[in-house]
């Protein structure tokens, strides 16, 4: 509960704030109106913050628990395949593709393109994980995020 207290407090001394311009009557309008409106603010920006973060923690999860792992899986499966040239001496492209042998023609591009798409994922995890390390760790903003669960670890290429 503590890491909502920054929010908290400044929803309070909004709220007697109004009151206390309610109170004075017709000379408090305009900072009764004025705190209405930051307290509105407030909870707007409070709500938005927190649901964003709630689904990029969910976005870190789910790549941690499944796409990871497909993807480690994708990497690992092609390893094993083995690349046959396509030999000069076959004259005809019948013969060539009666073989199967441009089934392997362009795996070494896919296989490739797997190990981009992961490095692009993995960096984006990284980034968004240290993102909210930092913002967890700054005074001003611990209120407006969740926390990031503690077995989220950064991931780093062997």
């Amino acid at each position: 509960m503590t890491e909502f207290l920054l929010p908290i407090v400044s929803a309070v001394v909004l709220i007697f704030a109004f009151m206390y311009f309610i109170t004075r009557g017709r000379k408090g309008e305009l900072g009764a109106f004025i705190s209405g409106i930051l307290f509105v603010f407030l909870m707007i920006i409070w709500f938005i913050s927190y649901y964003v973060s709630i689904g990029d923690v969910a976005d870190m999860r789910a790549f941690v628990d499944s796409t990871k792992s497909a993807y480690e899986h994708a990497i690992i499966s092609t390893q094993e395949v083995e690349i046959k040239a396509v030999s000069s001496i076959e004259s005809s492209a019948y013969q060539i593709l009666d073989a199967g042998d441009l089934a392997y023609l362009k795996l070494g591009s896919q296989a490739g393109e797997r190990i981009k798409e992961l490095r692009a994922k993995v960096e984006w995890y990284n980034r968004t994980l240290e993102r909210y390390k930092r913002y967890k760790s700054f005074w001003i903003s611990q209120g407006f995020i969740i926390r990031a669960p503690a077995d989220l670890m950064p991931i780093s290429f062997k």
